[in-house]
């Protein structure tokens, strides 16, 4: 297991989000099309909160691993006041709000490349990765492998061999 950064997981909420403003955007309506995605945005959200620290109710770990159903409700016990649950839930909404508009902001700044995935999606229902990245490059988005490093220092510690050629 490798450690995950605020960065990274506000990254995922946004990305994770792209689905639902997408709708938005293009049929100013909403479809259960993300709801899987809302719960994963939702239980990650509330993990940042409540067991890694990573919000403005500071360097805390309020739940345990166990025993939250989707939604946030507990089955046993929470241990905290209702003001704490309540400020746990605005934090939470918080976050998933940022990451909203940080997808919205950047689906409209490439709303190009969005029309064009689209289009193609509607004509063949799959994009290989190949032809997705190509579309999106010649829309004018630049394409970045944020974990190509952690990906090589991984297949590094897998083949100790290796570890020399990524220190490099």
């Amino acid at each position: 297991r490798r450690m995950h950064t605020k960065k990274e997981f506000l990254d995922d909420i946004a990305m994770t989000l792209g689905g639902y403003v997408t709708e938005e955007m293009v049929f100013g309506d909403l479809s259960t099309g993300p709801s899987n995605d809302l719960q994963v945005v939702a239980n990650l959200a509330r993990d940042m909160v409540t067991k890694y620290g990573m919000s403005s109710l500071g360097p805390v770990a309020l739940e345990g691993s166990g025993g939250r159903m989707i939604g946030g409700g507990m089955s046993e016990d929470r241990g905290y006041s209702p003001q704490v649950a309540k400020a746990i839930d605005d934090e939470v909404s918080r976050i998933i709000q940022e990451g909203k508009e940080k997808a919205k902001e950047i689906l409209t700044k490439y709303r190009s490349a969005l029309d064009s995935i689209s289009k193609r999606l509607a004509e063949v229902e799959t994009l290989e990765r190949e032809e997705y990245e190509a579309l999106l490059k010649r829309e004018g988005v630049e394409i970045q492998d944020a974990y190509k490093k952690q990906r090589e220092e991984d297949a590094a510690l897998a083949d100790p061999s290796k570890l020399l050629s990524v220190a490099l």
